[in-house]
């Protein structure tokens, strides 16, 4: 049933954790791009699939850039919401509107950018995040979702619950 062996299944959410800089953001417009396409990821041959690329982190002309560099251009299955359209995922009611049934799956870049203003004290408003997430998932899209860890990368940052919400990490 996965998209992606053992990384991307179809109403589940996967946590991708490393700290910041490690390559998370590329490797995951990578993965985007060759499942839109039809690629090749990890010597594994993708059935094409409609893929949402949400990035609240990376500068919009960056994304565009290292989309080019990709091939993006030569896809039509891709579609990207910027930092400046993406709601946030504090935002309950427009991801309760969101067309999940358009897409196979969606790329969260990053957890923390979607959820500025979430400290980890605030268990509650880490809770609704997660419920959100969880309400997308059982829509039917794959959500994989990057997030940092420590700078160690011993564990991601943030409360317990993250780690309890999602079904691969």
């Amino acid at each position: 049933l996965a998209h992606v062996k053992d990384l991307v299944v179809p109403g589940c959410i996967t946590e991708v954790s490393a700290p910041r800089a490690s390559g998370k953001s590329l490797v995951a417009l990578y993965l985007g791009v060759a499942l839109s396409a039809g690629g090749v990821f990890r010597d594994e041959q993708l059935t094409q699939r409609r893929v949402l690329l949400v990035d609240r982190d990376n500068p919009p002309s960056l994304v565009r850039k290292r989309l080019r560099w990709l091939g993006a251009h030569q896809v039509t299955n891709l579609k990207v919401l910027t930092r400046e359209m993406a709601p946030p995922l504090t935002d309950k009611v427009t991801w309760e509107q969101f067309p999940a049934e358009d897409y196979d799956v969606v790329i969260l870049d990053s957890l923390g950018a979607a959820t500025e203003g979430v400290s980890e004290k605030e268990g509650r408003q880490t809770q609704e995040f997660l419920a959100t997430l969880k309400d997308l998932a059982r829509r039917g899209p794959a959500l994989l979702c990057l997030d940092n860890t420590i700078k160690a990368g011993t564990n991601y940052r943030g409360r317990g619950e993250k780690g309890d919400a999602v079904e691969i990490m």
